[in-house]
């Protein structure tokens, strides 16, 4: 008799094949956005890298950066979204055997981040055209926070850039 598992990764890959319709690529995921528990300022992180692959190191920085803003005392982290940079940057930095296809690169951080139940995806910069300067990025992530997100207007941004960015 064969068990099934629903958390493999082809079953994962099959479930997220609706994260890359054209429209849904715009829309900032809230599947793991916490609600406010407390009157302090919300708070989310951007942690954008080409995440080839996404390792511990990438998981202590979520995590460090999670303890830091909820213990700045004037804080309270709501969620954080990882940006997985465009193919194009990823093939400018690299050399060719160490690239990874977007769908393998995106599965390997889902995998990733499956126990962390406050961090999501952010498909916007990996679908982008082309290769789009992180200036822009940020100016779009900041303002899909504000518009899409309930309080978002109030709500702080934290950058999280680690050694290679």
């Amino acid at each position: 008799m064969e068990v099934k598992d629903n958390t493999s990764p082809i079953n994962l890959l099959s479930s997220m094949k609706t994260l890359f319709e054209y429209d849904d690529i715009k829309n900032l995921p809230q599947h793991r956005l916490k609600i406010r528990q407390t009157n302090l300022i919300p708070a989310v992180c951007f942690y954008n890298g080409s995440f080839v692959p996404i390792h511990g190191g990438h998981i202590n920085m979520l995590e460090e950066a999670k303890r830091y803003i909820n213990n700045l005392g004037t804080h309270e982290l709501l969620s954080a979204y990882i940006s997985p940079s465009h193919c194009g940057y990823v093939a400018k930095k690299l050399n060719p055997e160490e690239i990874i296809e977007v769908s393998h690169r995106l599965l390997m951080i889902y995998l990733a981040i499956e126990n962390l139940d406050w961090v999501m995806v952010d498909l916007f910069e990996i679908f982008q055209a082309y290769s789009t300067n992180l200036s822009v990025i940020m100016k779009a992530f900041i303002s899909r926070v504000q518009s899409q997100l309930v309080g978002g207007k109030q709500t702080d941004v934290f950058w999280l850039q680690d050694e290679d960015s």
